[in-house]
């Protein structure tokens, strides 16, 4: 219908009191508004839902109490509607949409929904995974509500909420003659195929790594899957350069050892991310406050294992 909710209070108003002057002084309005939005309803309705007399009170013709009866539900559903609507900020149920960098995906989404599954049971979490684009561009389109991805580059629409720190290490094979030492440099790796996601900025950035130390690029090897990587690796077929936090011993299964390089190499931020001008709600924080749990259980088991 093409007048509102609030005329419909207005015409249940003078149903109830069968005054145009009582009822407008209920609602605190003018008479002349509540006698327009009268007007309105009947003109667009075609027919009339009270009985005018001169100095008489108003009454509602058998259509109009028809009418009063329908708007009275309505008006009801409504305030149903306005109050459950409200709390949706606040709630703790119903559905959340995750999408993480696809690099640690398997790594750290399980451990994630594991946390939220018992501790809220009622959020319903969507989880994927994505490249740093898709997942910035998911969430300025609405698709996902939180983001967990590095800080590499950022977007002034886009809230980083920091997780961990890391840095760059060195991924490769445990017998590699490199991964017997604490730490490594990067040109010790010269001659070696460098093994990469073949995804936006990870080739670039790792690559990169390599300039800003007046260092000769190795041949670049990119790969579509981090089990692909891993596994070329685990062949002693290559090195790769790893983002993600480790323990400090730098095992990370399948035969496989990260070491810290020497090198100037910039630290960079896990994040979740989330779209600036959307309100931050109960549901995300939650999602965000588990992000940091699960990071803080990892802390502590990185910390044994070293």
């Amino acid at each position: 219908m093409l007048n509102n909710l609030r005329h419909l209070e207005y015409i249940v108003a003078v149903a109830r009191r069968g005054s145009l002057v009582e009822a407008a002084g209920d609602l605190n309005v003018s008479q002349s508004a509540v006698s327009a939005a009268i007007k309105a309803w009947e003109t667009e309705l075609g027919y009339d839902v009270f009985v005018r007399r001169p100095a008489k009170r108003l009454t509602l013709t058998a259509l109009g109490r028809e009418f009063v009866g329908h708007a009275n539900v309505l008006l009801e559903q409504a305030s149903a509607f306005s109050h459950a609507s409200k709390g949706l900020k606040e709630s703790e149920s119903g559905e959340l949409a995750v999408s993480c960098f696809s690099s640690f995906a398997g790594q750290f989404l399980p451990q994630l929904v594991a946390h939220l599954r018992s501790r809220h049971p009622d959020l319903t979490l969507t989880i994927s995974e994505d490249d740093h684009p898709a997942i910035i561009r998911k969430l300025k389109s609405g698709r996902i509500q939180v983001g967990i991805t590095y800080d590499i580059v950022r977007d002034k629409d886009i809230t980083f909420t920091p997780l961990i720190s890391s840095r760059p290490t060195a991924m490769m094979h445990a017998d590699h003659p490199l991964a017997r030492q604490r730490v490594v440099d990067l040109a010790d790796f010269a001659g070696e195929d460098l093994i990469t996601l073949d995804m936006p900025l990870i080739s670039e950035y790792a690559v990169g790594l390599f300039a800003a130390n007046g260092l000769q690029p190795p041949i670049l090897r990119p790969v579509k899957t981090i089990s692909l990587l891993r596994g070329l690796v685990q062949y002693r077929l290559g090195f790769s350069i790893g983002f993600f936090p480790v323990a400090r011993d730098g095992d990370i299964g399948s035969g496989i050892r990260c070491r810290p390089v020497t090198n100037r190499v910039p630290s960079h931020q896990v994040v979740a991310a989330t779209y600036r001008p959307l309100t931050v709600t109960r549901r995300v924080a939650m999602v965000i406050d588990a992000c940091h749990a699960v990071f803080a259980d990892n802390r502590l088991r990185w910390q044994k294992a070293g």
